[in-house]
C-alpha cells in the first residue's frame, strides 16, 4: 500500500533588522521602529523579522569580529587575489588587484586604527611595480610602509635585494628628516593605539612624517579614530571627542556603497539569519533592500520620496519586500541586484550602538519586540505605523504604488505617491 505523504512545511527564513540608516534617528527610536519593521516583514507571510535585540544576543562577544570583517576584509580579499597573481607572474593583472588593496585598506585603517593590513599591501605593491621596472612608484609605496612599520625588517624569501635595498633607504630617509609628535587629548582612562600598537595617552613621540593612524576608545566602548599628518620637528594635537561613529564621515556616495556592501556582509557572518533587512534616507529618497546571507547577495533596492517623514515612508515599501524572497530563504535571482544602497554607517545609530556598546545594546529601553512605542529623546518622525497600520495607510499619509518595474536594467524599483 502507497501511503500518500504531506508535502513538508518549511519554515519562513528568518531577516535581521538592525535599525535604520537616517540621520537624526536615535537608537531608541530606531529600535522601536525596527521591532515594527520586523512584525511588518513577518506579515508578508514569506519571512519571518527579527528585532534588534534578538540579532544582538545572537552577536554577543562577536562584535569586534563584525567590525574588523566591515573594515578589513574586502581589503584582505584584494590583497589575496594580487598575491596569487603575482605568484602566478602576472604582474600587470596583480597591480590592479594591489592598487585596490591600497585605496580599500586605507579607508579600512581609517575605520579600525590598525593598519597592520595596509602596511602588507603596500609592500606587495612595492615588490610587484618593482617587478614591472617602475622603480620610483615602488618607492613611494614603500615609503608609505616604512612609515607606519618603521622597525619591519624584510626577509630575504619572499622579497628581492633591490625591494629590501629600497625600503631600508626609505627608513634612513625618514631617520635624516627627523620626527614628528602626536599629542593626544583623550578622556582619562581611555585606550590609546598609534598604527595598531599602543601608545601614550597623553604625547607620542618619535613617529616618522606622514600619515598615522590614532584609534582611542573610551571606558564605555564608544571610539573615536582619525588618519592625521605628521611633520618632521613638529607636534601634531589630536582633539578626541569619543562617540558611536563606525566610520569616518564622508559625503563621498561611491564610499558609501563599498561601505554598505562590507557592513551588511559583516552583519550577515555572525547575526544567524538567512537573510539581512538593510535600509535608510540616501538624498531625498528612502531605500530598503536584503542581503543574503546564503548566496552573498543584494537584492534591487525599493525606493520612495523620504517627504517630511522618511520612517513612515520607508515603512510603507515593506509589503512589497514579501515576493523578493524564494521558498527556500534566498534573493529570488530575477530580484538581485549588481550594486547597494549608498548609506552612511554612522547614520545607523543602533547598530553602531549593538557593535560599539554590546552591554547597552542588549538591555532595551523600549518594549522588546512586542509592539511600537513613542521615544520620548531625539527627533520625532511623525506618527509611525504598525503591522496593522501599513495597510490602513491613506493617500495623503504616504502611500506608495509601484511606478517603474525595470529591475533588471536599474537595480531599483521606485515607488511614487498614489494620484
Amino acid at each position: 500500500m502507497w501511503l500518500l505523504l504531506a508535502p513538508a512545511a518549511f519554515a519562513s527564513p528568518e531577516v535581521a533588522v538592525v535599525g535604520l540608516h537616517i540621520p537624526g534617528l536615535d537608537a531608541a527610536a530606531s529600535r522601536e521602529v525596527s521591532v515594527d519593521l520586523a512584525q511588518a516583514l513577518s506579515a508578508t507571510g514569506n519571512m519571518e523579522g527579527v528585532g534588534p535585540d534578538t540579532i544582538s544576543t545572537r552577536l554577543a562577544g562577536r562584535e569586534d569580529l563584525v567590525l574588523e570583517a566591515f573594515a578589513l576584509s574586502e581589503g584582505r580579499d584584494l590583497l589575496d587575489q594580487g598575491r596569487v597573481l603575482y605568484a602566478n607572474a602576472d604582474p600587470d593583472a596583480a597591480l590592479g588587484m594591489l592598487q585596490g588593496a591600497v585605496e580599500v585598506l586605507e579607508g579600512g585603517a581609517s575605520i579600525s586604527g590598525d593598519p597592520s593590513e595596509l602596511v602588507e599591501a603596500y609592500l606587495t605593491l612595492g615588490l610587484a611595480l618593482s617587478g614591472l621596472g617602475e622603480t620610483a612608484q615602488a618607492q613611494e609605496a614603500l615609503a608609505k610602509a616604512a612609515v607606519l612599520a618603521p622597525r619591519r625588517e624584510l626577509d630575504t624569501l619572499t622579497y628581492p635585494p633591490d625591494v629590501i635595498e629600497a625600503f631600508e633607504a626609505a627608513k634612513a630617509a625618514q631617520v635624516e628628516a627627523g620626527t614628528g609628535t602626536l599629542a593626544i587629548r583623550a578622556p582619562k582612562g581611555s585606550k590609546v593605539l598609534v598604527d595598531g600598537l599602543p601608545a601614550d595617552a597623553e604625547m607620542v613621540t618619535g613617529l616618522p612624517p606622514g600619515r598615522h593612524y590614532v584609534y582611542v576608545e573610551g571606558t564605555e566602548g564608544a571610539r573615536y579614530v582619525e588618519a592625521t599628518e605628521v611633520s618632521a620637528g613638529r607636534s601634531t594635537t589630536v582633539n578626541v571627542k569619543l562617540g558611536m561613529s563606525l566610520a569616518e564621515a564622508s559625503d563621498d556616495a561611491n564610499l558609501h556603497m563599498r561601505q554598505t556592501d562590507s557592513l551588511y556582509r559583516a552583519v550577515g557572518a555572525y547575526a544567524q539569519t538567512p537573510l539581512v533587512f538593510l535600509g535608510g534616507q540616501v538624498g531625498d529618497q528612502v531605500v530598503l533592500a536584503l542581503y543574503s546571507s546564503r548566496s552573498g547577495n543584494f537584492s534591487q533596492s525599493l525606493s520612495a520620496p523620504a517627504g517630511e517623514d522618511p520612517v513612515l515612508a520607508l515603512q510603507s515599501l515593506v509589503p512589497a519586500m514579501g515576493s523578493y524572497v524564494t521558498g527556500t530563504g534566498d534573493i529570488r535571482p530575477d530580484r538581485v541586484a549588481f550594486d547597494v544602497p549608498a548609506l552612511a554607517p554612522n547614520d545607523n545609530a543602533l547598530l553602531s550602538e549593538m557593535l560599539l556598546t554590546p552591554s547597552a545594546a542588549a538591555v532595551a529601553t523600549t518594549p522588546q519586540e512586542t509592539g511600537p512605542s513613542v521615544s520620548k529623546e531625539g527627533p520625532r518622525w511623525g506618527l509611525w505605523a504598525g503591522v496593522g497600520g501599513l495597510a490602513l495607510l491613506g493617500a495623503g499619509a504616504g502611500t506608495y504604488a509601484l511606478v517603474s518595474s525595470e529591475p533588471q536594467d536599474q537595480g531599483t524599483i521606485t515607488l511614487g505617491p498614489i494620484p
